[in-house]
C-alpha cells in the first residue's frame, strides 16, 4: 500500500509540470495574466519543482489564486444543488439536468483527466444497464426535461430523447416477433405490403444506416447498435419496474469479473433466437411444399429473421464467454502498481 501511494506521489514529474507549464501558457495566450505570472514562476524554478513536487499542488509556490484556477475541486460551484439530486438512482444525470436547467454549460474536453472502471462480466453489466434505465425513467417522471423551467429547447429534447430511449424494448419485441408470426402463419407486419411500400421503405432504411454513420463518422458503433436490440428484456423490465412503483435499489457495480453461469439472464434472447430460426426453416419448408407461394415476403422475412438472430447472438455469446486459463489482469500502464 505504501508502494503504491509512493508511486503516486512521484508521478507528477518534470515531464507533467511541462504540461501544466503548458496549459498556463495557453491561458496566457488567451490574455489571463495570472497563467503567464504562473508560468513565468514555474519556468524559473523548474528544476527545484521536479525534485520536491508530490500530489499537492502547493508544491508549486504558486500564489493561492493561481492555485485555485488549478484545481479541479469546485465545492463552493457544487453548492447551489445542494450537493447532489436525490430523485433518482442515477444521480449524476440528474444533477447535469438540474446544473443546465439553472444555467450552467458543459464542454467537451479533450484530453482525459480520469480513469474509470467497466464491469467484467455480463451479469454486472446488465445490473448496471437496468440501474441506468431504472433511474433515467425515474427522471422522467419526477421532473420531466420537456416542463423544466431553465433547460433551452435543444436541452429539453436531449434530456427526454435520452430518457425515452429506454423504452425502445417494446418497439424490439415487436420488432423481433414479427418475423416469427409472418413465417408461422403468413400474417403480414403491415397492411400495405406491396412493391410500393417496399420501394419507399429500402430508402428510409438505408438513409437512416447512413445518417448514422455519418454521425459517428470514425467511430465503431456496431456494438452500440446490437446491445440496443439485445438488451430488450432489460429495457421492459426497468420501465415497468419503475411505473409499477417497485422499490428500487442503488447496486455498486462490481469492480472485478465476476464468476458464474450468465446464460440464465439472458433466457428470452435464447428463446427469441430458437423461434425465428425455427420460424426460418418452416417458412422455407413451407414455401417448397406449396402451402406459402408469397416468395417476396418470405424473401424479407427469412433476411428479417437472419438479421435479428445476429443482433441477439451477441448477447448469448457474451453470457458463455470464459476467459483463456492463462488470463490474468493486466492494468494500462498509467495505473500505479501495487
Amino acid at each position: 500500500m505504501r508502494g503504491s501511494v509512493s508511486a503516486v506521489q512521484k508521478a507528477v514529474t518534470h515531464e507533467d509540470i511541462s504540461a501544466i507549464s503548458a496549459a498556463l501558457g495557453e491561458l496566457g495566450a488567451s490574455g489571463d495574466a495570472r497563467a503567464a505570472l504562473a508560468r513565468q514562476h514555474i519556468l524559473e524554478n523548474m528544476p527545484e519543482l521536479s525534485q520536491k513536487i508530490g500530489t499537492d499542488l502547493e508544491a508549486l509556490g504558486l500564489p493561492e489564486q493561481a492555485l485555485s484556477d488549478l484545481s479541479l475541486t469546485r465545492a463552493d460551484e457544487a453548492q447551489p444543488i445542494l450537493p447532489l439530486a436525490t430523485i433518482s438512482i442515477t444521480e449524476d444525470m440528474a444533477t447535469a439536468m438540474r446544473l443546465h436547467a439553472m444555467g450552467w454549460k458543459s464542454l467537451f474536453h479533450p484530453e482525459i483527466l480520469a480513469y474509470g472502471l467497466a464491469p467484467e462480466d455480463l451479469g454486472s453489466a446488465l445490473s448496471q444497464r437496468l440501474r441506468w434505465a431504472q433511474g433515467t425513467i425515474q427522471v422522467l417522471l419526477r421532473e420531466n426535461p420537456l416542463f423544466k423551467k431553465g433547460l433551452s429547447l435543444p436541452q429539453r429534447l436531449q434530456y427526454f430523447t435520452t430518457m425515452y430511449s429506454y423504452f425502445s424494448g417494446f418497439f424490439s419485441l415487436v420488432f423481433i416477433l414479427s418475423p416469427i408470426i409472418y413465417l408461422f402463419s403468413g400474417i403480414p407486419p403491415v397492411a400495405a405490403w406491396s412493391a410500393e411500400f417496399l420501394w419507399r421503405l429500402l430508402p428510409f432504411l438505408l438513409l437512416n444506416k447512413l445518417m448514422f454513420r455519418y454521425v459517428a463518422w470514425g467511430i465503431d458503433v456496431r456494438r452500440g447498435e446490437q446491445y440496443s436490440l439485445a438488451l430488450f428484456p432489460l429495457w421492459i423490465q426497468a420501465v415497468v419496474s419503475v411505473f409499477t412503483g417497485a422499490k428500487l435499489r442503488f447496486v455498486v457495480t462490481p469492480k472485478q469479473r465476476q464468476s458464474g453461469n450468465f446464460l440464465p439472464l439472458v433466457w428470452p434472447q435464447v428463446l427469441a433466437i430458437w423461434l425465428t430460426g425455427l420460424a426460418v426453416v418452416y417458412g422455407l419448408a413451407a414455401f417448397a411444399l406449396g402451402w406459402n407461394l408469397q416468395w417476396e415476403g418470405l424473401l424479407v422475412n427469412v433476411f428479417w429473421g437472419i438479421y435479428n438472430i445476429l443482433m441477439l447472438s451477441v448477447i448469448v455469446r457474451a453470457a458463455v464467454y470464459r476467459p483463456p486459463a492463462n488470463w490474468t489482469p493486466r492494468p494500462p500502464e498509467f495505473s500505479p502498481q501495487p
